[in-house]
Protein backbone atom coordinates (compact mmCIF):
# COMPACT_ATOMS: atom_id res chain seq x y z
CA UNK A 1 0.00 0.00 0.00
CA UNK A 2 3.15 1.90 0.75
CA UNK A 3 4.67 1.46 -2.61
CA UNK A 4 1.05 2.36 -4.44
CA UNK A 5 0.95 5.30 -1.98
CA UNK A 6 4.43 6.72 -2.95
CA UNK A 7 3.05 6.16 -6.68
CA UNK A 8 0.34 8.56 -6.09
CA UNK A 9 2.61 11.34 -4.69
CA UNK A 10 5.03 10.84 -8.31
CA UNK A 11 1.83 10.94 -10.15
CA UNK A 12 0.43 13.79 -8.46
CA UNK A 13 4.24 15.43 -8.87
CA UNK A 14 5.30 14.35 -11.86
CA UNK A 15 1.48 16.05 -13.38
CA UNK A 16 2.32 19.40 -11.80
CA UNK A 17 5.80 19.73 -12.87
CA UNK A 18 5.27 19.23 -16.66
CA UNK A 19 1.64 20.97 -16.82
CA UNK A 20 2.12 23.67 -14.50
CA UNK A 21 5.11 24.92 -16.42
CA UNK A 22 3.27 24.75 -19.45
CA UNK A 23 0.11 26.34 -18.14
CA UNK A 24 1.47 28.96 -16.66
CA UNK A 25 3.39 29.71 -20.35
CA UNK A 26 -0.22 29.38 -21.40
CA UNK A 27 -1.58 32.10 -19.18
CA UNK A 28 1.21 34.77 -19.66
CA UNK A 29 1.43 34.43 -23.08
CA UNK A 30 -2.03 35.67 -24.10
CA UNK A 31 -1.13 38.89 -21.53
CA UNK A 32 2.51 39.41 -23.10
CA UNK A 33 2.20 38.88 -26.51
CA UNK A 34 -1.72 38.34 -27.69
CA UNK A 35 -1.20 39.00 -31.02
CA UNK A 36 1.85 38.88 -33.84
CA UNK A 37 2.04 39.94 -37.09
CA UNK A 38 1.61 38.42 -40.37
CA UNK A 39 5.65 37.79 -41.11
CA UNK A 40 5.54 36.49 -36.92
CA UNK A 41 3.33 33.82 -38.55
CA UNK A 42 5.73 32.85 -41.20
CA UNK A 43 8.34 33.25 -38.85
CA UNK A 44 6.20 30.65 -36.01
CA UNK A 45 5.13 28.23 -39.00
CA UNK A 46 9.28 28.18 -40.36
CA UNK A 47 10.01 27.32 -37.06
CA UNK A 48 7.87 24.88 -36.21
CA UNK A 49 7.74 22.82 -39.55
CA UNK A 50 11.33 22.44 -38.87
CA UNK A 51 11.02 21.02 -35.70
CA UNK A 52 7.92 18.73 -35.43
CA UNK A 53 9.57 17.40 -38.92
CA UNK A 54 12.39 16.08 -36.35
CA UNK A 55 9.95 15.08 -33.89
CA UNK A 56 8.02 12.77 -36.37
CA UNK A 57 11.26 11.41 -38.02
CA UNK A 58 13.95 11.02 -35.76
CA UNK A 59 12.24 10.57 -32.43
CA UNK A 60 8.97 9.38 -33.19
CA UNK A 61 10.17 7.17 -36.33
CA UNK A 62 13.47 6.64 -35.97
CA UNK A 63 12.91 5.48 -31.92
CA UNK A 64 9.86 3.11 -32.97
CA UNK A 65 12.14 1.17 -35.43
CA UNK A 66 15.02 0.89 -33.15
CA UNK A 67 12.62 -0.27 -30.11
CA UNK A 68 10.74 -2.62 -32.86
CA UNK A 69 14.27 -3.79 -33.58
CA UNK A 70 14.72 -4.99 -30.29
CA UNK A 71 11.61 -6.69 -29.95
CA UNK A 72 11.80 -8.63 -33.16
CA UNK A 73 15.50 -9.77 -33.78
CA UNK A 74 14.36 -11.84 -30.25
CA UNK A 75 10.73 -12.72 -31.71
CA UNK A 76 13.03 -14.21 -35.18
CA UNK A 77 15.72 -15.60 -33.07
CA UNK A 78 18.84 -13.44 -34.58
CA UNK A 79 17.50 -13.17 -38.16
CA UNK A 80 18.22 -9.96 -38.51
CA UNK A 81 16.36 -9.65 -42.30
CA UNK A 82 13.82 -11.41 -41.39
CA UNK A 83 13.67 -8.33 -38.20
CA UNK A 84 14.74 -5.80 -41.20
CA UNK A 85 11.73 -6.76 -43.31
CA UNK A 86 9.37 -6.63 -40.58
CA UNK A 87 10.06 -3.62 -39.02
CA UNK A 88 10.38 -1.89 -42.37
CA UNK A 89 7.20 -3.18 -43.41
CA UNK A 90 5.47 -1.96 -40.04
CA UNK A 91 7.08 1.26 -40.04
CA UNK A 92 6.01 2.01 -44.05
CA UNK A 93 2.74 0.23 -43.47
CA UNK A 94 1.44 2.65 -40.29
CA UNK A 95 2.66 5.67 -41.56
CA UNK A 96 1.67 5.69 -45.16
CA UNK A 97 -1.36 4.47 -43.38
CA UNK A 98 -1.43 7.70 -40.91
CA UNK A 99 -0.75 9.69 -43.85
CA UNK A 100 -4.22 8.44 -45.54
CA UNK A 101 -6.32 9.14 -42.27
CA UNK A 102 -4.52 12.96 -42.75
CA UNK A 103 -5.38 13.24 -46.20
CA UNK A 104 -8.78 11.69 -46.51
CA UNK A 105 -9.58 14.21 -43.05
CA UNK A 106 -8.39 16.85 -45.00
CA UNK A 107 -10.61 16.28 -48.08
CA UNK A 108 -13.52 15.74 -45.64
CA UNK A 109 -13.13 19.24 -43.95
CA UNK A 110 -12.80 20.92 -47.15
CA UNK A 111 -15.87 18.77 -48.74
CA UNK A 112 -18.00 19.96 -46.06
CA UNK A 113 -17.37 23.62 -47.37
CA UNK A 114 -19.83 22.84 -49.62
CA UNK A 115 -18.64 23.87 -52.28
CA UNK A 116 -18.96 22.97 -55.74
CA UNK A 117 -15.08 21.94 -56.24
CA UNK A 118 -11.82 22.93 -54.79
CA UNK A 119 -11.29 25.67 -56.52
CA UNK A 120 -14.29 27.38 -55.43
CA UNK A 121 -13.01 27.44 -51.49
CA UNK A 122 -9.69 29.11 -52.40
CA UNK A 123 -10.44 32.77 -52.52
CA UNK A 124 -7.99 34.44 -50.58
CA UNK A 125 -5.49 37.22 -51.12
CA UNK A 126 -2.67 35.22 -51.66
CA UNK A 127 -3.36 35.63 -55.27
CA UNK A 128 -2.55 31.79 -55.98
CA UNK A 129 -5.52 31.90 -58.69
CA UNK A 130 -7.00 28.02 -58.89
CA UNK A 131 -4.32 26.25 -56.89
CA UNK A 132 -5.30 24.85 -53.58
CA UNK A 133 -1.36 24.74 -52.41
CA UNK A 134 -2.68 26.79 -49.71
CA UNK A 135 -5.89 26.50 -49.00
CA UNK A 136 -6.39 26.11 -45.48
CA UNK A 137 -5.95 29.90 -45.08
CA UNK A 138 -9.42 30.83 -44.47
CA UNK A 139 -10.93 27.00 -44.13
CA UNK A 140 -10.96 27.28 -40.03
CA UNK A 141 -11.46 23.57 -39.93
CA UNK A 142 -8.90 22.66 -41.35
CA UNK A 143 -6.96 24.77 -39.38
CA UNK A 144 -8.60 23.45 -36.13
CA UNK A 145 -8.19 19.89 -37.75
CA UNK A 146 -4.04 20.73 -37.68
CA UNK A 147 -4.02 21.66 -33.81
CA UNK A 148 -6.14 17.95 -33.27
CA UNK A 149 -3.37 16.22 -35.58
CA UNK A 150 -0.27 18.24 -33.33
CA UNK A 151 -2.18 17.40 -30.34
CA UNK A 152 -2.12 13.59 -31.39
CA UNK A 153 1.46 13.06 -30.65
CA UNK A 154 0.65 13.45 -26.50
CA UNK A 155 -1.04 10.29 -26.55
CA UNK A 156 2.29 8.27 -26.66
CA UNK A 157 3.65 10.94 -25.11
CA UNK A 158 1.54 11.16 -21.70
CA UNK A 159 1.75 7.35 -21.70
CA UNK A 160 5.54 7.20 -21.81
CA UNK A 161 5.57 9.75 -19.00
CA UNK A 162 3.57 7.44 -16.88
CA UNK A 163 5.29 4.48 -17.42
CA UNK A 164 8.27 6.86 -16.13
CA UNK A 165 6.44 7.72 -12.89
CA UNK A 166 6.12 4.23 -11.73
CA UNK A 167 10.02 3.47 -13.06
CA UNK A 168 10.56 6.47 -10.30
CA UNK A 169 8.29 4.77 -7.95
CA UNK A 170 10.60 0.97 -8.02
CA UNK A 171 13.08 2.72 -8.58
CA UNK A 172 14.00 5.96 -7.52
CA UNK A 173 14.59 9.29 -9.47
CA UNK A 174 17.66 9.77 -11.94
CA UNK A 175 19.40 12.39 -13.57
CA UNK A 176 17.95 10.71 -17.19
CA UNK A 177 14.48 10.65 -15.68
CA UNK A 178 15.02 14.70 -15.10
CA UNK A 179 16.37 15.57 -18.04
CA UNK A 180 13.53 13.75 -20.31
CA UNK A 181 10.81 15.36 -18.34
CA UNK A 182 12.46 19.11 -19.12
CA UNK A 183 13.06 17.99 -22.80
CA UNK A 184 9.59 17.07 -22.77
CA UNK A 185 8.25 20.34 -21.35
CA UNK A 186 10.92 22.21 -24.13
CA UNK A 187 8.96 20.57 -27.21
CA UNK A 188 5.22 21.57 -25.10
CA UNK A 189 6.57 25.23 -25.86
CA UNK A 190 6.62 25.57 -29.45
CA UNK A 191 3.21 23.88 -29.06
CA UNK A 192 1.41 25.99 -27.18
CA UNK A 193 2.57 28.83 -29.52
CA UNK A 194 1.24 27.19 -32.47
CA UNK A 195 -2.12 25.94 -31.00
CA UNK A 196 -2.71 29.97 -29.12
CA UNK A 197 -1.45 32.04 -32.17
CA UNK A 198 -3.88 29.32 -34.88
CA UNK A 199 -6.80 30.00 -32.88
CA UNK A 200 -6.09 33.86 -33.18
CA UNK A 201 -5.61 33.41 -36.86
CA UNK A 202 -9.03 31.71 -36.84
CA UNK A 203 -10.49 34.61 -35.32
CA UNK A 204 -11.48 32.95 -31.73
CA UNK A 205 -11.09 35.49 -29.43
CA UNK A 206 -8.19 35.89 -26.72
CA UNK A 207 -10.42 34.50 -23.91
CA UNK A 208 -11.12 31.47 -25.99
CA UNK A 209 -7.64 30.72 -27.56
CA UNK A 210 -6.23 30.86 -23.96
CA UNK A 211 -8.86 28.61 -22.48
CA UNK A 212 -8.54 26.33 -25.41
CA UNK A 213 -4.99 26.08 -25.02
CA UNK A 214 -4.50 25.74 -21.42
CA UNK A 215 -7.40 22.52 -21.86
CA UNK A 216 -5.17 21.30 -24.69
CA UNK A 217 -2.01 20.77 -21.47
CA UNK A 218 -4.17 19.51 -18.85
CA UNK A 219 -5.68 16.95 -20.95
CA UNK A 220 -2.45 15.08 -20.68
CA UNK A 221 -2.60 14.11 -17.03
CA UNK A 222 -5.22 11.79 -17.88
CA UNK A 223 -2.57 9.71 -20.18
CA UNK A 224 -0.09 10.27 -17.57
CA UNK A 225 -2.35 8.20 -15.11
CA UNK A 226 -3.40 5.72 -17.69
CA UNK A 227 0.80 5.17 -18.26
CA UNK A 228 1.27 4.99 -15.02
CA UNK A 229 -1.69 2.44 -14.02
CA UNK A 230 -0.59 0.18 -17.11
CA UNK A 231 2.89 -0.11 -15.97
CA UNK A 232 2.00 -0.68 -12.29
CA UNK A 233 0.05 -3.77 -12.64
CA UNK A 234 2.48 -4.85 -15.39
CA UNK A 235 -0.12 -4.44 -18.40
CA UNK A 236 2.85 -2.57 -20.87
CA UNK A 237 3.19 -3.56 -24.27
CA UNK A 238 5.96 -2.30 -26.30
CA UNK A 239 4.63 -2.92 -29.52
CA UNK A 240 1.20 -1.05 -28.50
CA UNK A 241 2.87 1.67 -27.27
CA UNK A 242 5.52 2.32 -30.73
CA UNK A 243 2.40 1.35 -32.88
CA UNK A 244 0.77 4.53 -31.34
CA UNK A 245 4.37 6.46 -31.91
CA UNK A 246 4.28 5.95 -35.36
CA UNK A 247 0.66 6.58 -36.15
CA UNK A 248 1.34 10.00 -34.11
CA UNK A 249 4.25 10.71 -36.30
CA UNK A 250 2.59 10.40 -39.40
CA UNK A 251 0.36 12.81 -38.50
CA UNK A 252 3.07 15.66 -37.46
CA UNK A 253 4.54 14.84 -40.72
CA UNK A 254 1.22 15.63 -42.32
CA UNK A 255 1.00 19.16 -40.61
CA UNK A 256 4.48 19.92 -41.18
CA UNK A 257 4.21 19.39 -44.76
CA UNK A 258 1.13 19.86 -45.87
CA UNK A 259 -0.29 22.40 -43.04
CA UNK A 260 2.55 24.30 -42.04
CA UNK A 261 5.06 24.78 -44.70
CA UNK A 262 2.49 26.27 -47.30
CA UNK A 263 1.95 28.99 -44.30
CA UNK A 264 5.33 30.14 -45.12
CA UNK A 265 6.30 29.67 -49.15
CA UNK A 266 3.04 30.39 -50.09
CA UNK A 267 3.96 34.46 -50.89
CA UNK A 268 4.81 34.58 -54.17
CA UNK A 269 6.14 38.46 -53.52
CA UNK A 270 8.49 37.29 -51.09
CA UNK A 271 12.13 39.22 -51.11
CA UNK A 272 14.89 37.57 -51.30
CA UNK A 273 16.37 38.90 -47.61
CA UNK A 274 13.00 37.69 -46.34
CA UNK A 275 13.18 34.83 -47.88
CA UNK A 276 16.71 33.60 -46.54
CA UNK A 277 15.74 34.88 -43.23
CA UNK A 278 12.49 32.05 -42.99
CA UNK A 279 14.36 29.49 -44.19
CA UNK A 280 16.96 30.45 -41.73
CA UNK A 281 14.34 29.95 -39.19
CA UNK A 282 13.39 26.64 -40.61
CA UNK A 283 16.90 25.48 -40.37
CA UNK A 284 17.10 26.66 -36.48
CA UNK A 285 13.45 24.60 -36.24
CA UNK A 286 15.45 21.48 -37.11
CA UNK A 287 18.23 22.39 -35.56
CA UNK A 288 16.58 23.15 -31.86
CA UNK A 289 14.14 19.92 -32.33
CA UNK A 290 17.74 17.95 -32.56
CA UNK A 291 18.65 19.41 -29.34
CA UNK A 292 15.48 18.59 -27.69
CA UNK A 293 15.61 14.55 -29.32
CA UNK A 294 18.78 14.46 -27.82
CA UNK A 295 17.49 14.36 -24.61
CA UNK A 296 14.65 12.13 -25.03
CA UNK A 297 15.07 8.58 -23.52
CA UNK A 298 12.25 6.60 -23.57
CA UNK A 299 14.16 3.47 -22.93
CA UNK A 300 12.02 2.27 -19.55
CA UNK A 301 13.58 -1.25 -19.11
CA UNK A 302 17.15 -2.26 -18.25
CA UNK A 303 16.84 -5.78 -18.87
CA UNK A 304 20.99 -7.14 -19.51
CA UNK A 305 19.19 -9.32 -22.59
CA UNK A 306 17.87 -6.43 -24.30
CA UNK A 307 20.80 -4.79 -24.52
CA UNK A 308 22.77 -8.11 -25.42
CA UNK A 309 19.82 -8.44 -28.45
CA UNK A 310 20.88 -4.73 -29.44
CA UNK A 311 24.67 -5.68 -29.68
CA UNK A 312 23.55 -8.66 -31.98
CA UNK A 313 21.64 -6.49 -33.93
CA UNK A 314 24.14 -4.07 -35.13
CA UNK A 315 26.72 -6.82 -35.01
CA UNK A 316 24.33 -8.67 -37.71
CA UNK A 317 24.15 -5.40 -39.48
CA UNK A 318 28.13 -5.30 -39.60
CA UNK A 319 28.73 -8.14 -41.16
CA UNK A 320 25.48 -7.99 -44.00
CA UNK A 321 26.85 -4.56 -44.67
Amino acid sequence: MSNLHTLIIIISSISLFVVGIPLLYGILLPIIKPTISNNSYKYLYAFSSGFFLMVATVLFIGESKTHLEEFFIETTKNNVVATKFIVGSIVAGIVFFGLLISLGAKYFFVKTRKSKNLNDVFVDNHNHDEMIFNINDYNPKSKTMAIFFLLSHRIPDGIIIGLLCSQIAREGVDPVSIIFLCSFIMHIIPEELIIYYRQIEMGISRKKATLNSLLAVICIIPLIIIGAVISWFSLENELAIHIIQLIAASFLLFISIIEFLPEFLHDIKISGKEWYITMLIFIIGIAIGLFVISLHDHNFHNDEHVHEHVKLLFKLNKNIY
